[in-house]
């Protein structure tokens, strides 16, 4: 029902990210006032599971799986389309069974567009996932750009400090 309330509320222009912010607050999601959502996301599951902190944006099509927590770190930047699971189906048993895990993501990561986060990933800060990858395992080298399916190292980032 909750999802289902999200996104009704997402396809309507005359509500500014601001009224789905409160939405979720009231659901019980951990919310900080400088978030931005830009466009319809979907939240599924538990709102009480998510905690997004300052100054973090989410882009038009962002799915977040609640099964499990999700903690999105100061500054994290989500393109489009980008979908965070935190719950999957076992690929070695029979009866299929789910399995589970928390989310986190550190502060001034960047996932671009349509990537694919698993359960139980761990990304640690200044990471950036190149778009349509595919994170399967957590990602703990900092400043680091990821690409492909599944991820690997790309290259080192050398951040420039304003």
């Amino acid at each position: 029902m909750q999802s289902l309330i999200l996104k009704i509320i997402g396809k309507y222009n005359k509500f500014k990210y601001i009224k789905k912010l409160y939405i979720l607050r009231l659901l019980g999601a951990t919310i900080h006032k400088t978030v931005k959502l830009h466009g319809m996301i979907i939240i599924k599951g538990n709102p009480r599971n998510l905690c997004i902190k300052s100054n973090c944006s989410l882009n038009d099509g962002v799915i977040i799986n609640c099964r499990k927590k999700v903690i999105l770190e100061e500054g994290v930047t989500i393109s489009a389309n980008v979908q965070i699971h935190t719950g999957a189906l076992l690929l070695n048993e029979i009866p299929r069974r789910h399995r589970s895990g928390d989310v986190h993501i550190g502060k001034n990561v960047w996932l671009a567009a349509q990537c694919v986060i698993n359960p139980g990933v761990i990304i640690s800060d200044g990471i950036v996932v190149g778009a349509n990858s595919i994170v399967t395992k957590s990602l703990v080298e900092e400043n680091v750009f990821y690409a492909g399916s599944p991820v690997k190292k790309i290259k080192k980032i050398e951040y420039k400090r304003n």
